[in-house]
């Protein structure tokens, strides 16, 4: 009778376990792992559904991550051109690094769009799981296809000059819900370090950046974090 009891015990266990597991997955894959919808397959920068708690707000924790977690997505690349810039509009990074050099996801997630788009030319943009979107364009080359699912760390496409572009290099956008940031806020692009910071967003856009002490190295490479809000 005891054996009987300690095996439904057990079994019971299981089955709570396997619950927990699918919803969590279920919730992560809400925002990041669904079917794309035409706007997203077809453009650059949309909103990100199911992206904010309800509180309205979108928190990811950078601290948390390892250096297994993330890379830089041109790791010999210096800036050429900031976030703004002289240009004003500018809604990314440009990186400068040798020819045919190769760049990598810079998180784990899922390839939203891979194709050409106006002066952007040859464009990568990777949902991550942590909510945000990061943009790599310009590229002769893209390694990726729409619908893959790629890991921090992994060549997602070689250096280019297609597009609206004059040298080659790596225009890279971090986007969130949509809108773009100064990547400069979560990267140290001096020296290719992730910045240990809290990120809380809400869904007005107004962003606040709280940094926090790293839980250990942070200086490149793969695997994935979840979710964090």
């Amino acid at each position: 009778m005891m054996r009987l009891f300690l095996l439904l015990l057990i079994c019971m266990l299981s089955v709570s376990s396997l619950v927990a597991g699918n919803r969590e997955k279920m919730s992560e894959e809400s925002f990041t792992l669904s079917n794309f919808t035409d706007e997203e397959r077809n453009s650059v920068s949309c909103p990100t559904r199911g992206l904010f708690d309800s509180s309205g707000l979108y928190v990811a924790d950078l601290s948390r991550y390892t250096s297994k977690d993330w890379s830089y997505p041109l790791r010999g690349g210096k800036v050429i051109s900031p976030f703004g810039g002289s240009r004003k509009n500018h809604q990314g990074i440009d990186i400068k690094t040798y020819e045919s050099d190769t760049i990598y996801a810079v998180f784990s997630g899922r390839v939203r769009f891979s194709k050409p788009f106006f002066g952007y030319g040859n464009a990568v943009v990777i949902r991550h799981y942590n909510g945000m979107e990061t943009l790599y364009s310009h590229n002769r080359n893209n390694l990726v296809n729409y619908g893959d699912y790629v890991h921090a760390g992994q060549p997602i496409a070689i250096i280019g000059r297609t597009g609206r572009a004059t040298t080659e290099h790596c225009h890279f956008e971090v986007r969130i819900n949509g809108r773009p940031y100064n990547p400069d806020l979560f990267f140290d692009c001096s020296c290719h370090r992730l910045r240990p910071v809290k990120v809380i967003v809400s869904s007005s856009g107004k962003i606040k950046i709280i940094r926090l002490s790293p839980k250990q190295d942070t200086i490149q490479s793969p695997q994935k974090i979840g979710r964090d809000n």
